[in-house]
């Protein structure tokens, strides 16, 4: 999924999304891997884990889309020192990162990780 097609299923999220947290760690370089892990019973089992890019071991997948602080890193994984806000109502949220636009997200966590994918996408043009 490209990261303006990202943007828009964001946008269009009700709330937390364990499938748009995924997209968002593939985006940030997550890798999901078939391990072979042995069992008890003597026999191997493949599995398939999260790898995160930068350390060892399985890890797994943040949720970006659910909570305010995972999100807020998220901004400052994408913009290293940046200053973000929100603000939140009773059926929406609105975020903002730098000088960026204000963008708007059913929650502020939603709103958070629109404002820091659409800092990277003005990064990248």
């Amino acid at each position: 999924m490209s990261i303006s097609e990202l943007i828009v299923e964001l946008q269009h999220a009700d709330g937390p999304d364990r499938k748009l947290d995924v997209e968002i760690a593939t985006m940030l370089g997550y890798e999901r891997r078939a391990v072979t892990v042995k069992t008890g019973a003597g026999k191997d089992q493949t599995k398939k884990l999260w790898f995160h890019p930068k350390r060892n071991g399985t890890v797994q997948i943040p949720k970006y889309t659910e909570n305010i602080d995972v999100a807020r890193k998220l901004a400052a994984t994408i913009v290293p020192r940046c200053s973000a806000g929100f603000t939140w109502g009773t059926s929406f949220a609105t975020a903002k990162i730098n000088q960026g636009r204000t963008v708007m997200g059913a929650t502020p966590a939603l709103a958070l990780c629109i404002a820091a994918l659409s800092a990277k996408y003005v990064q990248e043009k």
